[in-house]
């Protein structure tokens, strides 16, 4: 059934209470009110089950899509923009520090260009997984787009911060599916 048929029926049997209790049963209309009042919260709560269960699956299935870039794995560009706004309050709130580290590959448009897109893919997989592999779990990595990534690193100072962008320098002088690919990197 769809949702609007279901609390529909929700609708008509709580009438349907009301109705015998009020007339057949004699119950006080106040009464009555509270009983179908305790049973439509009852019936609410069944509801909420119902369609959690129902689509509750295909629900989360389709934030993780929102929440992630499809190609490398790594948080989305909103996702990360989330966790930034929320890192900020907190680091206001509790007068902790906290780093962004900013990526770029250098040269990844003449890769595409070059080798074509499907190499371009294989590349950006390659240093997505060198990025989580450097990473604190406490860390939040995302794909800005295209070759941009960032990273918002909380309760990070500045020294620490640096030591994971040389971390991630290092892991990618090693080719990335392609020799030669290098990485600009800022932090904040």
């Amino acid at each position: 059934l769809s949702p609007s048929h279901y609390l529909g029926a929700y609708t008509r049997l709580a009438a349907i209470l009301y109705e015998v209790l009020a007339t057949r049963a004699r119950v006080p209309a106040d009464e009555a009110a509270q009983a179908c009042l305790a049973a439509q919260r009852v019936f609410w709560l069944d509801a909420d089950l119902a369609m959690l269960a129902y689509h509750g699956r295909r629900h989360e299935a389709v934030i993780d899509l929102a929440r992630h870039d499809v190609l490398t794995g790594v948080a989305s560009r909103g996702f990360l923009l989330e966790q930034l706004a929320e890192e900020c309050l907190r680091a206001e709130r509790v007068a902790r520090p906290f780093a962004v580290i900013f990526v770029d590959l250098d040269g990844f448009k003449a890769i595409n260009d070059e080798l074509g897109h499907p190499m371009g893919d294989l590349v950006l997989v390659s240093f997505a997984e060198r990025l989580r592999s450097v990473l604190r779990a406490s860390d939040t990595a995302a794909r800005l787009g295209g070759d941009e990534f960032s990273i918002v690193c909380e309760n990070t100072e500045p020294a620490d911060a640096q030591v994971l962008a040389d971390r991630l320098r290092a892991s990618v002088t090693e080719p990335l599916n392609l020799s030669g690919t290098t990485v600009s990197i800022g932090l904040s």
